[in-house]
């Protein structure tokens, strides 16, 4: 655990030494700050909170904090049902608790209900503008529907609002990794990995199956090229200067205005191998510059 993580785990005690010493209103405080985190609800968490909660609730049963906390346990044990209970309770009692609708819209989406779900997630967010946690969930949901533009651009703003915030840029690399983008996957795994996740494992395994399979295409496109520029051109007789050719391309990181002369060799290239389609460019850096011939007849 990070020293990020270190930090608000602080909170959560420093939230727990408030109750003990009977000042509720300090206490949830302290529990605010640790819910922005990356925090870890496990079973002895969740007993301390539900036991602090019921105590506080005791004292006062219109502590809509009390209500949200306790929903969240409820929420944590997976009886949406109860945890929807008690953020109405919230809501009710503190009409404009941005957290209890984001929390709301969580049960919800546990429940199934998407569009709901994102409509607490969207009046969470209209209550206040940079709640990078409610963005972040309201991708998940939108992420569930399929709709992975729309999720990428809510984790996105997450990231915006809050550049520590690790489980974002975990969604993210993983909708960029689903959808075959892995570059940009791998860029956002690896600083969800360098900020501490509790999914640690589970990215490295992403990262190392995404890496192989980038190797592997640049592999199958650097034979393409060199067996298109061997078969094709006037170096026909030349395949190491062919080969320092493709090396050369590979070192370039500018990507070149391509005209339609670039675009055929890419093309006729990528399809001698393996079918690998000429339209994506996400390989174009692959081929910089591969006419005129000035560049590999040096």
């Amino acid at each position: 655990m990070n020293w990020f993580s270190n930090l608000f785990k602080n909170w959560f005690e420093k939230g727990n030494d408030w109750f003990d010493k009977g000042d509720f209103s300090k206490a949830f405080e302290c529990y605010e700050k640790w819910l922005d985190a990356n925090y870890i609800l496990d079973e002895i968490a969740s007993k301390i909170i539900l036991a602090n909660s019921n105590k506080a609730l005791k004292a006062n049963s219109n502590d809509a904090k009390a209500w949200l906390f306790k929903g969240i346990v409820y929420e944590k044990q997976e009886d949406y049902s109860k945890a929807i209970e008690c953020y109405d309770k919230a809501i009710d009692l503190k009409p404009k608790y941005e957290r209890a609708y984001n929390y709301k819209g969580n049960s919800l989406f546990g429940l199934g209900k998407h569009k709901e779900a994102i409509e607490y997630y969207d009046k969470a967010i209209a209550l206040r503008s940079d709640y990078a946690t409610a963005y972040n969930n309201k991708g998940v949901v939108l992420d569930d529907l399929g709709y992975d533009n729309e999720a990428i651009k809510c984790y996105k703003k997450a990231v915006s609002i809050n550049n520590k915030f690790s489980a974002a840029y975990l969604n993210l690399g993983q909708s960029y990794y689903s959808m075959g983008e892995l570059e940009k996957g791998i860029v956002y795994l690896e600083k969800a990995l360098q900020l501490g996740n509790k999914n640690s494992k589970e990215i490295r395994e992403m990262l190392n199956e995404a890496r192989n399979v980038l190797k592997e295409k640049e592999e199958n496109i650097r034979k393409g090229i060199k067996k298109w520029l061997i078969e094709n051109t006037t170096m026909s007789n030349q395949p190491i200067r062919a080969d320092r050719f493709v090396n050369n391309m590979r070192k370039t990181s500018t990507k070149c205005h391509w005209n339609d002369t670039h675009k055929n060799v890419y093309t006729a290239s990528m399809n001698s191998v393996h079918g690998i389609s000429g339209d994506n460019e996400s390989y174009y850096y692959l081929c910089l510059d591969c006419y005129p011939y000035h560049f590999w007849t040096e």
